[in-house]
């Protein structure tokens, strides 16, 4: 690899970091703690692909079943507890 390419691939990645808008680490923690079970991981990948291309297509949204998606949410916030505390404060 060149230096020319490293620094491209460096900067995409800069780029990239910098359009996440939540930290989430995939954990999952937050779903067992949930009682309606949502996709909470997904949703959070969802939201930061949004922010980073603009557009999300229907098969992304779609393959996340009806009863698990954030309408759903009760707000009981029991998710909030293994969460990062970053992610705490955008959840409340």
């Amino acid at each position: 690899m060149t230096e020319e390419q490293a620094e491209l691939v460096l900067q995409i990645a800069r780029d990239y970091r910098s359009s996440i808008s939540v930290a989430c680490t995939g954990c999952a923690y937050c779903v067992t703690e949930c009682p309606k079970k949502l996709e909470i991981p997904k949703f959070m990948e969802l939201y930061n692909h949004l922010n980073y291309v603009g557009y999300l297509t229907l098969p992304e949204i779609d393959e996340i079943p009806e009863v698990t998606k954030p309408h759903n949410c009760i707000g009981c916030v029991k998710c909030t507890h293994h969460a990062r505390r970053d992610f705490q404060s955008r959840m409340l």
